[in-house]
């Protein structure tokens, strides 16, 4: 799901999109080089720490890469370092998004600082609204503080399949999807995730 934006972009752009279907470190290393990948998605701490452990990644030539979706936000602080030593010509970028969205509700702007890069996933995309709801009182909370996920926008799902009583839940009247994620919203936007409320 989350892959269909950077597949559809690379259309838009006339470029070729890199893939497999399994991923393993080692190869993902060695397409990124043969390949020439001037962006990249592996938003995952999973991924990312696969990829910054491999015995390859030290000496695999990834100067090419000008983008990546990177989430640091969420991650070790040490993946952002090495990666920032091994990427010394990327932007890198904090994504926020789940399943029920379609994938991406939120992304770093390129003219976001670097701080708000590695710390933050960035500001809605246009056509989505996000705001960071007290569950307990259904009020919106002030920003900086924790609070629900609350998202709607073209991209947030109609119903889960076959489960009236879930979706019911899940999306209210005015096409709000409650998500369950903790979120924070800084003063200019920027979402910081902070886990769940419910699996």
């Amino acid at each position: 799901r989350a892959a269909m934006l950077p597949l559809t972009a690379i259309f838009a752009k006339g470029g070729t999109y890199v893939t497999t279907g399994y991923f393993q470190a080692g190869e993902a290393l060695r397409m990124m080089a043969e390949d020439k990948v001037t962006a990249t998605y592996p938003s995952f701490w999973t991924i990312m720490s696969d990829l910054v452990d491999h015995p390859d990644f030290e000496k695999t030539d990834l100067s090419r890469v000008k983008l990546m979706n990177a989430n640091f936000a969420v991650q070790p602080p040490e993946i952002g370092e090495k990666m920032k030593k091994a990427l010394p010509n990327a932007v890198f970028v904090g994504t926020f998004g789940m399943t029920e969205t379609a994938g991406t509700v939120s992304t770093s702007r390129l003219d976001a600082t670097e701080k708000q890069r590695f710390t933050r996933l960035g500001t809605p995309l246009s056509g989505m609204e996000v705001k960071a709801i007290n569950h307990e009182t259904g009020e919106e909370v002030s920003p900086g503080e924790k609070g629900e996920a609350w998202i709607r926008g073209y991209s947030t799902f109609t119903e889960y399949y076959k489960s009236p009583e879930k979706t019911a839940e899940a999306l209210d009247e005015d096409g709000w999807f409650h998500s369950g994620d903790q979120i924070s919203i800084d003063p200019d936007g920027q979402i910081m995730f902070h886990g769940r409320l419910k699996d």
